[in-house]
């Protein structure tokens, strides 16, 4: 490699998802979220900053573009080592101006997170750049580099523990007394933390995301200018840190849900965003646009549209194409729909997301319940993807009742088998291109048929649960039992819907299969108290 030869690095956060939710602690949770949002601001450059007595690495504002020119005077003039290209996509993209300084400062750097937290893992790569012509050429060339590290990567844990010592029943790590001397810690974060501990001692990772979440709760209800939008600022100025607080009634509906969202296909729009530009310049000035309006649709003023109306909230994750938030049960659904209908009118910006929403009580195990959110969601992703459609949005839903510690497959294979119709579509640019992937269109399909049953009384159509989870036979001998027992001027009413309905789950329809109709009156009545009930017509 030539002395002056400059280097495109990369820094990806490695298990993400396991570091998060490796606890049941709300506060650990979010904590770790923003440990992992700031892990370059708060590790990456301070140790850049004293590399060799330099101005450490450029970060770029919001809307200025790149230059190689700038760069140039960046490294040779200014004295940094390197420059941010680009933040986006759980990836970090760096220009540094020789290799040496990419090892020296990725070793410091992680060395520092070891040292801090212990057990979130960066993984680094680099390749050598002979100029600035062709970025595409050298970012392809940087990510099949990193997927060879990637699969070379240890995954060995940075300890492990004695029989003779105390350690975390949920990840096994030791359990450790923490020196806060030096460490610039405020007395109540302090306070805070040492309450929590096990006769005063905590793990290494527990301890790293208390002091990120106090410290980071402290900046938020200060209304900090540091890290937060407008918009984040109020919607984290609504954030309960009790749970118990967002139930209906503690002890009688004490049912939550986390609304897990994700952006559809966002490899494929930066990919596409890309596709027609190649030096440098163009390219990175395209990705950091694309970046900021990301994080503007699908975090900033997607979270407002989700959570408009509610008073109040937890938002857990929300960054780049991703957000997830913790809600009253009763407000899930609405909640996923607001957010989803936004999107569909970003039509020009090709915007979609699916959602996954897992119902569940107060107390439950979080970090299993956001598995299931999660699974919920990518089954949505799953769904569009056979369907052969571009632009879409599916919500799927799991109501937590009985053990939630396997994968959400599994549960609904050994629970209801055939009997579930999600995930519903709940818009498209276009029809489904491959019908036989049986997608349940959710105003043609499933609208219809909860307008049928909101004239019944409540539990007439809870009734139906257990009816629809038998058969077609004894679903058919329900709503026929519920329908002959309807007020006369309700039977002249929706005679006509009545007898479509049992047409079509008598298999009297050739554009409708019984058993999707079975399937869609069973998820219908099994979330009906949540989302669908109104008041009693009949």
């Amino acid at each position: 490699m030539g002395e002056n030869k400059y280097v495109l690095a990369m820094y990806d956060v490695r298990g993400k998802q396991d570091f998060i939710f490796r606890t049941n602690k709300l506060q650990e949770i979010v904590g770790a979220s923003w440990l992992i949002r700031d892990v370059f601001k708060d590790y990456l450059f301070p140790v850049a900053m004293g590399y060799k007595e330099s101005e450490g690495i450029y970060n770029y504002c919001e809307g200025e573009e790149f230059s190689t020119d700038a760069f140039a005077d960046h490294v040779n003039n200014q004295n940094y080592i390197g420059e941010v290209v680009y933040e986006g996509g759980g990836n970090f993209i760096v220009l540094f101006k020789d290799a040496e300084s990419f090892k020296e400062i990725t070793y410091l750097f992680t060395k520092k997170i070891m040292e801090e937290v212990g057990t979130l893992h960066v993984l680094g790569t680099y390749v050598g750049i002979d100029d600035f012509s062709d970025y595409a050429k050298d970012r392809a060339a940087l990510y099949k580099k990193h997927r060879i590290h990637e699969a070379q990567e240890s995954n060995i844990s940075p300890w492990s523990c004695l029989p003779i010592v105390q350690v975390d029943r949920k990840n096994s790590q030791p359990l450790v007394d923490y020196d806060f001397a030096g460490k610039g810690i405020a007395t109540d974060i302090k306070g805070k933390i040492l309450q929590k501990g096990v006769e005063g001692k905590l793990s290494k990772e527990s301890i790293a995301k208390l002091i990120k979440f106090y410290s980071e709760k402290g900046k938020i209800d200060k209304k900090s200018e540091e890290n937060l939008t407008e918009s984040e600022k109020s919607l984290y100025g609504k954030n309960e840190d009790i749970l118990d607080n967002l139930v209906t009634e503690k002890g009688k509906d004490s049912q939550l849900a986390v609304v897990y969202i994700d952006g559809n296909n966002m490899g494929a729009k930066v990919q596409a965003a890309t596709s027609d530009v190649r030096s440098y310049e163009e390219s990175v000035n395209v990705l950091r646009e694309f970046s900021q309006k990301t994080q503007k649709i699908y975090v900033e003023d997607g979270a407002e549209h989700a959570l408009n109306g509610l008073r109040t909230f937890r938002l857990v994750v929300s960054a780049g194409d991703e957000i997830n938030f913790i809600v009253n049960a009763h407000d899930a659904f609405k909640c996923a729909r607001q957010y989803l209908d936004y999107l569909k009118g970003l039509k020009e910006e090709g915007a979609s997301a699916c959602a996954g929403i897992a119902v569940f009580h107060s107390h439950a195990p979080y970090a299993d319940v956001y598995r299931i959110a999660e699974e919920a969601c990518e089954s949505g992703k799953q769904k569009m993807k056979a369907a052969i459609l571009d632009r879409a949005s599916f919500i799927d839903f799991h109501i937590c009742q009985g053990a939630i510690g396997v994968s959400l497959e599994e549960i609904r294979d050994e629970e209801n088998g055939r009997t579930i119709s999600r995930p519903w579509l709940m818009w498209s640019d276009s029809e489904a291109g491959n019908k036989s992937e049986n997608v349940t269109d959710y105003d043609q399909m499933v609208q219809p048929k909860l307008e049928f049953l909101r004239e019944f009384a409540r539990t007439n159509v809870k009734g139906l649960i257990s009816a629809a989870k038998e058969g077609l036979v004894p679903l058919q001998m329900e709503i026929n039992r519920m329908y002959g027992h309807a007020k006369p001027e309700l039977k002249e009413k929706w005679e006509k819907k009545w007898e479509d309905l049992m047409k079509q789950l008598g298999g009297k329809s050739e554009e409708v299969d019984p058993e999707d109709v079975r399937s869609i009156i069973y998820d219908l009545a099994l979330a009906y108290d949540l989302w669908f009930a109104n008041e009693v017509k009949g």
